[in-house]
Formats: structure tokens, C-alpha cells, sequence
């Protein structure tokens, strides 16, 4: 399944937590992310080098990344590992920019 944009995502992701299912998807990025920890506030945005960096949190733009959470509070668990059902690295918030062609499947 395709969504429109990230809110349709959100919607059908905590629609299906709600039910006790699974909340995965999948998202590219349309930034450069990197940051030092999963909190929002620790995420530089294709800004220049003057931030601890944390070469694991270091993600392209175009990569794909896979969502494995959403929070009543209207943001985004994601991840690089592709594979992972749950351990989000990053949270984003609902109406950050950085995610677009979001999906279901691979």
C-alpha cells in the first residue's frame, strides 16, 4: 500500500497499533539526517559539520528507512535497519518534511 504523504501513514499505522497489530512501514528520506541519540532535539537537518555526529546516525537522503513506532503524541520511530520489527533510532514529528514515499512493503 502507497500513501499520499506522511499524515496518511500516521493514520493507518495508528489505526492498525490500536487493533494490536504490527505498525511498520516504509519511508525515504528527503534530507540528509544525523544525529547523537533518538531524541528530536539531537537531529541536525542538512546542516554543516558542527554538531556531534555519530557516524551510525549518519543517513543519506534518498535512503530508505524503515518506521517501526508511532506515539499518541503525533511522531515517528524510524530506523535504518530494514529488517527490525521494533528499536526505532530516530523519532520525527508528524509534520517534519523528511519523509516521502511512504509505504508498506519494500
Amino acid at each position: 500500500m502507497k500513501f499520499v504523504d506522511p499524515q496518511e501513514m500516521y493514520d493507518y499505522l495508528f489505526g492498525s497499533k490500536c487493533a494490536g497489530n504490527d505498525t511498520v512501514a516504509f519511508a525515504e528520506l528527503t534530507a540528509h539526517l544525523w544525529g547523537v541519540s533518538a531524541r528530536v532535539r539531537d537531529i541536525a537537518i542538512d546542516g554543516p559539520g558542527d554538531h556531534l555526529i555519530d557516524e551510525s546516525f549518519l543517513w543519506k537522503e534518498g535512503q530508505t528507512v524503515r518506521v517501526v513506532m508511532v506515539s499518541r503524541l503525533g511522531d515517528f520511530g524510524i530506523t535504518d535497519d530494514l529488517d527490525a520489527m521494533f528499536g526505532y533510532k530516530v523519532r520525527l514529528p508528524l509534520d517534519t518534511p523528511l519523509l516521502t514515499n511512504c509505504r508498506t512493503e519494500l
